[in-house]
């Protein structure tokens, strides 16, 4: 794509690396193909490859209109365009800097409103428990369909008590702690199962995923910082690995080194923080779990997008269930987001009205679902299934996503995950770690991409 950004931007490092990612693009449209928002609109100004050339003309200083707001609002931010794209355009990261220019966009005040409600909230788990504690009290009144979509809090369970040699950090997240809170107990006695000793750092709440996506960068730098600090003196000492079971969280801790590569002082710690990070089904991968989980009954699993689009680690938790035994389906369509999209879902409310068909296929009240975003329970549970979560944010609409076991995520030859980070100094994507990757099935990491 042939770009003309203005002078001023070319200056900064994010308008080369953003002139860079726009150059990738050869308007093929694959892209298109596995974007929930195209599929459901049918806008091409609706789909990634519309959305890049709106950007391209917001950063070449051309008018701004509302409706170019709206278009680049109803990305879910999802990363099925990045797993599709043979050209390896960082849609996510170009996402970022257009938004981060997005004072020429006006929204309504309900959107800016509910917006400020959503950072001042539920990053919190003290406010959010006792905004909840208050809303559930009125619950008995409130329409039913608005009863589903409230979570409950859940009570604390005991954490195990058992002292091992090897020593794990768990992030328990801001709502999983408050409203799934025994998807953390049920983590800690896994890897106690396996002989880590659980740390818990409670000054450690949010990851920042919140505030980063809904434009609050320097909000979104100070949790990062204020996360650093708190998990450096447990990194010198020896810890064996920070351990997240929420895999938004996850991916938002591998964007550290990019949102702190102007700090000298924490740049290279956030490196170190993201070579220790591992998504719990890494860790439960490499070590033999004594689970027999031989039955009849049928799991359904429901990928998030942040597990498999961004962490790359798509059909990792399948191949694990069924290691153990267990009968795993995938729904039909699962490539395709259901439009909660984290902090999306809140402000914006747009979700596929057709989401239910895939699990009324393959469920029943004797069946269970596994999902790994608890964004995505309401439509699937109904009172009946067994969800098991993994991502954690809030409680709106079931997110159906790819899982395709046809390739894995790169790994290097000790086995350690190849992240892409930013490297600050060549201004591009590189990988963690200091072995080869070996690679496989169409997923390859280059220095750029």
């Amino acid at each position: 794509m042939q770009t003309r950004l203005k002078e001023s931007l070319l200056a900064t490092d994010e308008g080369r690396l953003a002139d860079s990612i726009l150059r990738k693009c050869v308007h093929c449209g694959f892209c298109n193909a596995t974007c929930p928002t195209y599929q459901e609109l049918g806008d091409e100004a609706d789909g990634p490859r519309g959305r890049i050339y709106l950007i391209k003309e917001m950063l070449e200083g051309k008018p701004v209109s509302e409706q170019t707001g709206k278009h680049l609002d109803r990305c879910l931010l999802c990363r099925a365009c990045e797993t599709t794209c043979p050209s390896g355009v960082k849609f996510s990261r170009l996402m970022d800097i257009a938004l981060s220019t997005e004072n020429q966009l006006r929204r309504p005040w309900i959107i800016r409103l509910k917006q400020e409600l959503i950072k001042a909230v539920i990053p919190y788990p003290s406010r959010l428990r006792k905004a909840l504690s208050v809303i559930n009290l009125f619950r008995v009144v409130l329409p039913s369909s608005l009863q589903l979509k409230i979570p409950r809090i859940q009570p604390d369970q005991p954490w195990p008590v058992t002292s091992h040699n090897k020593t794990v950090l768990l992030l328990e997240g801001c709502v999983q702690s408050v409203v799934e809170s025994n998807i953390n107990v049920s983590t800690a006695k896994l890897l106690d199962s396996i002989g880590f000793t659980v740390k818990r750092i409670s000054a450690v709440q949010c990851c920042g995923a919140l505030h980063y996506h809904l434009n609050a960068k320097e909000q979104a730098r100070r949790i990062a910082r204020r996360n650093v600090d708190h998990w450096w003196p447990e990194i010198e000492a020896g810890v064996e690995a920070i351990v997240t079971n929420a895999s938004g969280c996850g991916l938002m801790m591998q964007d550290y080194p990019y949102l702190l590569r102007d700090d000298s002082e924490y740049y290279e710690k956030a490196i170190q923080i993201i070579q220790k990070t591992q998504d719990i089904v890494q860790v439960l991968d490499y070590h033999a779990l004594d689970i027999d989980g031989h039955s009849d009954e049928v799991v359904v699993f429901q990928s998030p997008c942040s597990l498999q689009h961004g962490l790359k680690l798509a059909g990792r938790v399948e191949k694990l269930l069924e290691k153990l035994g267990i009968n795993v389906l995938v729904p039909e369509d699962s490539h395709l987001c259901c439009g909660s999209a984290g902090s999306y879902s809140s402000p914006y409310c747009f979700s596929r009205p057709n989401m239910d068909k895939p699990q009324v296929t393959f469920c029943d009240s004797n069946n269970a679902i596994n999902n790994l975003n608890n964004y995505c329970m309401s439509v699937t549970t109904n009172g009946k299934n067994f969800i098991f979560n993994k991502n954690q944010k809030a409680q709106s609409s079931f997110r159906s996503m790819e899982t395709n076991n046809n390739y894995d995520a790169p790994t290097s030859s000790d086995g350690t995950m190849c992240i892409p980070y930013y490297d600050k100094n060549n201004n591009k994507y590189t990988k963690t770690g200091n072995t080869p990757c070996q690679y496989y099935g169409g997923l390859h990491y280059s220095g750029s991409t």
